[in-house]
């Protein structure tokens, strides 16, 4: 009796390196994306790891934030990159504004996070205001240049000061 032969396809584990976008995966390619490994279940291209079922999580790292632009992988739900930055700092102005960084020409901000903590260990988040109380304040504008402007009052100073902003930039051309 002869020996029958099987072709079992594609057996073994693939190393992609970081995930993109506008790469094809098949089954059983393995990529990091966010810190974390993912592993394919079926054939895809533009299928994000962390939300679509094509993938499955083998493990998850620590979030790793970077204080320069940052492209995060997601799209705005025109199609557009997002993009995110961190800024950080230890003094804003009293009873006026402080320009803290700039990210460029924006199209769309998509979120702006963050928080004040007070010498006195008091922490208050951005965009907030006292209603009819302006010494109370904290709140961010983003220019259309991309300047980061940060309002604050004049009743408490500021020890620290972290923010993260997710944006759209200018398109190119």
């Amino acid at each position: 009796m002869a020996n029958a032969t099987y072709d079992l396809g594609r057996v073994g584990t693939s190393l992609r390196g970081n995930f993109s976008y506008d790469i094809a995966y098949e089954p059983l390619d393995i990529v990091t994306w966010r810190n974390g490994c993912y592993i394919a279940n079926a054939a895809s291209t533009g299928q994000y790891p962390d939300i679509s079922e094509e993938w499955t999580r083998l493990a998850q790292g620590e979030m790793d934030y970077a204080v320069a632009d940052e492209l995060t992988g997601e799209r705005w739900i025109d199609g557009r990159p997002i993009y995110r930055r961190i800024l950080t700092g230890t003094h804003l102005n009293n009873a006026g504004s402080t320009t803290i960084g700039n990210i460029g020409p924006v199209d769309g901000i998509i979120r702006l996070d963050g928080f004040v903590r007070r010498p006195t260990g008091g922490l208050q988040t951005f965009s907030f205001a006292y209603y009819n109380n302006p010494q109370q304040m904290v709140t961010a504008n983003v220019t259309k240049e991309g300047d980061v402007v940060v309002y604050k009052g004049n009743s408490w100073d500021t020890e620290y000061y972290a923010m993260i902003i997710y944006y759209c930039p200018v398109a190119d051309g």
